[in-house]
């Protein structure tokens, strides 16, 4: 073994181009490194492999959630990472969980095969115990349940026909649980609670999976609102958390000739281009973009964003299935504009629910290319007081109380509290004066329905890209279903705050009242 040889295998890589370089030459893998997207609604931007296996193995973090599309790479930036650990960290002890065996053994098999390729670059020289007694493995393989290095690193694998996946008597230092989303949330806490809670290694948990609950509520999109609320209040001296996102966009190969964004012949735009607009004709990949096409065909609408694009998905009984991301998400956000006729709604939360705050904008110029459109400037939550969120509102605009003021008409009711003050009354002394009436649930519904896409194609409804939250309610809204048949009324759920607010604006200016008024704009009653 030659002196350089021997540098590069004692020496961790300690930057993203040596780990490049490490894994091309001593596992022959080139990892991917393209990131193209950052979705409307999304923070965070996109991710690649190499900025997973990076952090993970550079200890930039303690817990992550890597989300990616199917056929992603997860498993193999898994297996390397897995590999760097037990190679250059002596002694450490690593697990991997699946709800199912043939899920871990992806990672299994990937590990395997860096391992032959990696002991051949190293002259010959053995990583790994081979037909060790009680470890499942034969002469010549290594075990089946458990690989052990030379060094004393270990890499055990679990499945769900261990309880589904339980841990039981072992404490790694590095947990990574595959597929996380076919747990329920009861199972994937169980398994979480395995981590070694000292010892000479930096813990880490892994959590993998792509978006298999189309409701909405799977465990993979839980933990990522659990990680984005520990960053917001961490201890300065602990690790953050890391969300990698990795969507079919990002590993799509190089778009060429052969495919076009726009043909002017047909006069028609690429399956793809809602979501990719372009971005396919730059950077590398190794998705065939044909097989993009045929995954598209095949699958429904609902599932191929949720599992190939990592977006919010909705349901089969999404009462907003015709919300178009591209055509009524505004993506750069569109500021305020004082020229038009501005809004402001509110609904009043409670003890377990935020009060909420919408401002909307709709254009009154009959000349305007879009006259009739509302344009959803920002959103605002909030617990607790509502004179706190008052204040956020008048803080970021202060004209706020020139705004028409429209209001949940149960903010009239007065809390338990004697002599306390209505919700109104709060928002009468700050300088607001707010309209109530209470509007029918399922036609102001309806009517936001018909705004996002009308039978000329021009969607009438815009929501700025920062509006997340109601994103989020407008992609979870539901249809009430009767004996297994989707209805034409909205389900009302516990979490429809900012929704309820574009309700009772639309609701307000575009319906039946707005009509009663006499007016384009409304007059004081």
């Amino acid at each position: 073994m030659n002196d350089a040889l021997r540098i590069a295998l004692t020496t961790p890589p300690s930057t993203r181009e040596k780990i490049v370089a490490w894994v091309k030459y001593f596992l022959n893998f080139d990892v991917h490194q393209t990131v193209r997207c950052n979705h409307i609604e999304d923070d965070e931007p996109h991710s690649s492999q190499l900025d997973y296996i990076e952090e993970a193995f550079l200890h930039r973090y303690s817990s992550a959630v890597v989300m990616a599309a199917r056929n992603a790479g997860k498993s193999y930036a898994a297996a390397i990472t897995c590999l760097l650990d037990a190679w250059f960290k002596p002694g450490i002890k690593i697990a991997v969980a699946a709800f199912q065996r043939n899920q871990s053994d992806y990672i299994y098999t990937y590990l395997c095969a860096f391992l032959d390729v990696f002991e051949a670059k190293c002259g010959g020289v053995k990583v790994v115990k081979r037909g060790g007694v009680g470890n499942g493995g034969t002469k010549g393989q290594v075990g089946k349940d458990v690989i052990e290095f030379l060094n004393g690193s270990s890499v055990a694998f679990y499945s769900g026909g261990k309880s589904q996946a339980g841990i039981k008597g072992y404490h790694p230092n590095v947990l990574i649980i595959d597929e996380c989303d076919l747990f329920s949330t009861e199972q994937f806490d169980g398994i979480a609670n395995a981590l070694e809670a000292g010892g000479k290694f930096q813990r880490r948990l892994d959590v993998l999976s792509t978006n298999y609950t189309v409701s909405g509520d799977g465990v993979v999109l839980k933990q990522i609102e659990r990680y984005r609320e520990f960053n917001k209040t961490k201890n300065p001296h602990l690790l953050p958390c890391r969300i990698f996102k990795i969507c079919l966009i990002d590993i799509l190969a190089k778009c060429d000739d052969r495919f076009v964004c726009h043909d002017d012949r047909t006069d028609t735009l690429c399956p793809l281009w809602t979501y990719c607009k372009g971005k396919a004709k730059t950077g590398e990949g190794f998705y065939k973009v044909e097989s993009a096409f045929e995954t598209m065909r095949d699958s429904s609408r609902q599932t191929f964003e949720s599992q190939m694009l990592l977006l919010r998905p909705s349901s089969e009984y999404a009462y907003f299935h015709n919300f178009n991301i591209a055509k009524n998400v505004s993506d750069p956000d569109r500021e305020l504009d004082p020229a038009m006729l501005t809004f402001s709604i509110w609904d009043f939360g409670g003890a377990k629910n935020p009060h909420a705050c919408l401002i909307v904008q709709k254009q009154e110029n009959p000349k305007a290319a879009d006259f009739g459109c509302y344009y959803v400037v920002d959103e605002f939550l909030g617990m607790g007081n509502l004179e706190s969120l008052i204040q956020r509102v008048k803080g970021k605009y202060p004209n706020a109380t020139d705004f028409d003021c429209f209001a949940d008409p149960k903010g009239k009711s007065k809390d338990q509290v004697r002599a306390s003050r209505s919700p109104l009354m709060v928002l009468r002394e700050h300088g607001f004066f707010p309209r109530t009436k209470s509007l029918k649930r399922d036609a102001s519904a309806r009517l936001v329905f018909n705004l996002i896409d009308p039978a000329d194609g021009k969607a009438r409804l815009k929501v700025n890209k920062r509006c997340v939250n109601l994103l989020k309610q407008i992609f979870a809204a539901e249809c009430v279903v009767f004996r297994g048949k989707p209805t034409d009324e909205l389900q009302d759920t516990r979490v429809d705050d900012v929704l309820d607010c574009l309700r009772y604006c639309i609701g307000w200016t575009c319906g039946t009242y707005a009509k009663h008024n006499g007016s384009k704009r409304l007059q004081w009653f």
